[in-house]
């Protein structure tokens, strides 16, 4: 949902809604929903199959997050409309994309300026309608912020779920399970335990018994508990898990590194891309308590 600019137009279609000034010149697209949930990146690419538009200058793809601390990002796009509605020469056109980043959708808010001298304040609508947009998802599982393995490839058995495999899987069984973030229901001053993950992990491994003591661990923003265990797999096989379970006053955000136990050692590579990304993990945004509502509340 995003509200409605004061005094533009506001016209209901195509699965979304479009807003103009009075003056024309500008022209703002929501729309809702969008499947499937995709990179920035991904996007863009998909647009690039419009040859109608040359692209001349694009923009860093700048993160933002909203009022309700969901993820977002905008890019401003300048570049020629090559067949312009109606004929006629090429004509420049700015473009502003703007995402807000559900569960497994995303909405989209599209500025369109047909004249250079509007492109900065086009721009800078859809950078508020995304900052002021309420999806209103409330507090649930959540997807958060981390930094990958390199070369690793990501495979998913569930939704929020992520698993990353190193270039040489399957030939040896190792890989890292993210979890989704959950919401923390035990008191915030409570030590981190097995307890507090109300839910199994994503496979049907085995857990056979605790390889030593657990440890707490600390990263820049997030504090909690390191265990070494052993698990056999859905093929039998003997693995030596690290599995890490940190929390902030929000939310709990649980990892875990499998390794073949035969061969497992402190100095495997895999361990410390583990550490890596265990390190990059950002807590969820909180939302914004005193958010002012900047335009009217009269929302899609």
């Amino acid at each position: 949902m995003i509200q409605r600019i004061p005094n533009w137009t506001w016209v209901p279609g195509r699965g979304g809604i479009t807003m103009a000034p009075p003056a024309g010149g500008v022209s703002i697209r929501y729309r809702e929903r969008l499947r499937p949930l995709q990179s920035v990146a991904a996007i863009l690419r998909d647009r690039a199959a419009d040859t109608r538009f040359r692209v001349t200058n694009l923009s860093p793809v700048q993160p933002l997050v909203t009022n309700e601390g969901e993820h977002a990002a905008i890019v401003d796009i300048a570049g020629v409309l090559e067949e312009p509605p109606g004929g006629g020469p090429p004509q420049p056109l700015a473009r502003s994309l703007g995402f807000i980043f559900g569960d497994d959708w995303y909405s989209e808010v599209t500025g369109v300026a047909t004249r250079p001298e509007l492109a900065a304040s086009m721009s800078d609508w859809v950078r508020r309608l995304v900052t002021d947009s309420q999806l209103m998802l409330g507090v649930r599982r959540r997807r958060y912020d981390y930094t990958p393995p390199a070369t690793w490839h990501a495979y998913t058995r569930l939704p929020l779920f992520m698993t990353w495999f190193p270039p040489d899987h399957p030939r040896i069984p190792t890989s890292i399970t993210v979890y989704p973030a959950l919401p923390i229901a035990a008191p915030v001053d409570e030590a981190p335990h097995f307890g507090m993950l109300r839910i199994g992990p994503p496979s049907t491994a085995e857990l056979v018994a605790e390889a030593a003591p657990a440890e707490g661990i600390r990263t820049k923003s997030l504090a909690g508990q390191r265990w070494e265990l052993s698990v056999r797999d859905e093929q039998g096989r003997s693995l030596q898990r690290t599995m890490i379970l940190l929390r902030d006053e929000r939310y709990l955000y649980t990892t875990y590194l499998d390794r073949d136990a035969a061969t497992a050692t402190d100095s495997d590579p895999e361990l410390r891309a583990y550490a890596e990304l265990v390190t990059s993990i950002q807590p969820v945004p909180a939302p914004r308590q005193d958010a002012p509502f900047s335009l009217v509340p009269e929302l899609f």
